[in-house]
């Protein structure tokens, strides 16, 4: 089975129009990048103490260097679990950032500061049972 990758799940999640579309384009979609990034946002235990840094957005027709997929798995590097300094999570926040396409990097950031509206614990929970356990 082919799956979406997280950027194109998540031009999917803005079309839907119900709970029950978003659940099935989640369940399509399944990653490793996108699975980090909702347990990122809705996981009581993935708590995010990253400074967000400064950083040169790139120009709207760049494509980036870094896709949110690969974006994604620095996320477990930026929690409070993470051994790493302060220092050097904003510096590896700051590098990824500079590394994406703006509405990439939109995306990473707002999984960060868990504000995507178009996503619930209810519709990730029907989505991936057990996920945000």
């Amino acid at each position: 089975m082919m799956h979406n990758n997280v950027k194109t799940t998540f031009e999917n999640l803005n079309n839907a129009t119900t709970d029950q579309e978003k659940v099935d384009v989640l369940s399509k979609g399944i990653s490793p990048g996108l699975i980090l990034i909702l347990k990122g946002m809705f996981r009581t235990d993935f708590v995010f103490d990253v400074v967000i840094p400064e950083y040169t957005k790139r120009d709207p027709r760049d494509t980036g260097m870094q896709s949110l997929e690969e974006a994604a798995l620095i996320l477990p590097f930026l929690s409070t679990t993470s051994s790493m300094t302060a220092e050097a999570k904003t510096k590896l926040l700051k590098e990824t950032l500079e590394r994406m396409n703006n509405s990439d990097s939109d995306l990473l950031l707002a999984a960060i500061n868990k504000n995507l509206p178009i996503l619930t614990r209810e519709i990730v929970g029907q989505a991936f049972p057990g996920l945000l356990d």
